[in-house]
């Protein structure tokens, strides 16, 4: 599974890139005018699924960003890794050894 939570279109392009025969892509949030190019025999193919998630409201995402800039909350991101790194992400993934967020750096 590959979650995006930029939703650029190079990002999804990407995350696209990452997936494995049967794996999962999802979009959290949305950009508007951003695109996914793909080609639709290798979408059978792979047999992949794609999918989104709006995960909150967009008056809960404001109020989420007002209380990070007045330092009431902090998003955790515990680590970053590159894509070589990943299947090593995915083994503590397995194995509960992430707290907060991973973020791979392209």
């Amino acid at each position: 599974m590959v979650i995006d939570l930029y939703g650029s279109s190079k990002s999804l392009a990407a995350c696209y890139r990452c997936l494995d025969t049967a794996g999962t892509l999802v979009r959290i949030g949305s950009r508007v005018g951003d695109r996914l190019e793909i080609d639709p025999e290798a979408l059978t193919m792979k047999e992949v699924v794609l999918t989104g998630c709006r995960y909150n409201t967009k008056e809960e995402f404001n109020k989420s960003l007002e209380l990070v800039r007045a330092g009431k909350i902090e998003p955790v991101v515990s680590f970053s890794f590159s894509l070589s790194e990943v299947n090593d992400v995915l083994d503590k993934l397995e194995l509960n050894q992430v707290f907060g967020r991973g973020v791979a750096v392209l």
